[in-house]
């Protein structure tokens, strides 16, 4: 947990270095709407995203986003059908995999430029999550777990570049530390079994500007 908490706060500072060492202008659009892909890396294993952003400028430099993203194909691996130090009537293990829904609002700050192409910024901000956790039985792969609902408040810090396509067309590529809090119900009677989890999503989103 602790090396890849540090890896995800290493690819933040590293899109953030870029970001500075970039230079730029701010351009006068006002509304932006847009899509974006990406990747997830965490304790859930490499997982896609995909969702719809909103940005809305109130500043010349400071925006506000809302992002609506869907993330699949977490993976947390096999763990063992009890918890470390109780006996089991039969041994095995099981699988939990996890997908689900974020919502969440930031606050976006360009930082200076040079030159009229890399527009680069800084994102923090939170929001909500609901995720389906399924188990799956590595033993009897026949045996059907009810999935569990979880919901759960989340962080989000990272940045990025904007690359101006045509007059109304943007690029972005970004990379964010997203940190879902503690999530319930769960599995927290199992130390085992994280109870919230983490990952850098690294994105790449077309985005219209009016």
């Amino acid at each position: 947990m602790a090396i890849r908490a540090l890896c995800a706060a290493a690819a933040v500072a590293l899109t953030l270095v870029v970001s500075v060492s970039a230079a730029g202008q701010t351009t006068d659009d006002r509304l932006r709407f847009g899509g974006f892909v990406g990747l997830t890396q965490g304790n859930g294993g490499t997982g896609q995203s995909a969702g719809l952003t909103f940005t809305y400028r109130l500043a010349p430099r400071l925006l506000i986003e809302g992002d609506a993203g869907y993330v699949t194909d977490l993976d947390f691996g096999a763990f063992p059908v009890c918890p470390q130090g109780l006996e089991c009537f039969r041994g095995g293990s099981f699988s939990l995999h996890r997908r689900g829904v974020l919502l969440t609002a930031h606050t976006l700050v360009e930082l200076p430029a040079a030159g009229r192409w890399l527009r680069p910024y800084v994102a923090a901000g939170g929001g909500y999550a609901r995720f389906s956790l399924e188990r799956e039985d590595l033993l009897r792969p026949d045996w059907h777990w009810a999935p569990v609902t979880t919901q759960a408040p989340v962080f989000v810090i990272g940045g990025g570049l904007l690359f101006p396509l045509r007059q109304r067309l943007l690029v972005r590529t970004d990379a964010r530390y997203q940190l879902v809090l503690r999530e319930r119900p769960g599995f927290g009677f199992r130390d085992d079994i994280p109870d919230h989890f983490q990952w850098v999503r690294l994105a790449c989103a077309i985005e219209a500007r009016f």
